[in-house]
């Protein structure tokens, strides 16, 4: 079950905003195709950021479903033009709870106007 954060969440991506492919594994192989968002059809990408509600800061690594890799900028504050959805699970291994997130639209700078709706 994905649950939708804050959207007030901003990310902060620190001094190396290296923008990743996302790839599955079925029985420890590593999948040849890039995964693609279950929801969108859309390739994944992901990349380590600070999620920031609040004053609660959590370093995480970010999935982002998008046409094309997100271009990021260092020690840079960016927000979601769309949702952002987390998805708790257990850890393999550890048996620790540990939280999935996935963003769906934009990633925009955070001083960004909010995208308008097309007109009608």
């Amino acid at each position: 079950m994905r649950f939708p954060l804050d959207s007030s969440a901003r990310l902060f991506i620190g001094s190396k905003p290296e923008v990743r492919e996302v790839f599955g594994y079925n029985d420890g192989k590593r999948e040849e195709n890039q995964s693609v968002d279950i929801e969108t059809g859309l390739p994944l990408w992901n990349f380590d950021a600070e999620l920031i509600i609040g004053e609660e800061v959590e370093s995480l690594r970010v999935k982002v479903a998008a046409a094309t890799a997100p271009v990021l900028k260092a020690r840079t504050e960016y927000r979601v033009d769309g949702s952002l959805l987390a998805t708790p699970y257990v850890a393999q291994g550890t048996g620790r709870v540990a939280v999935s997130v996935i963003a769906r639209g934009s990633i925009v700078p955070a001083n960004a106007a909010p995208a308008r709706p097309a007109a009608a």
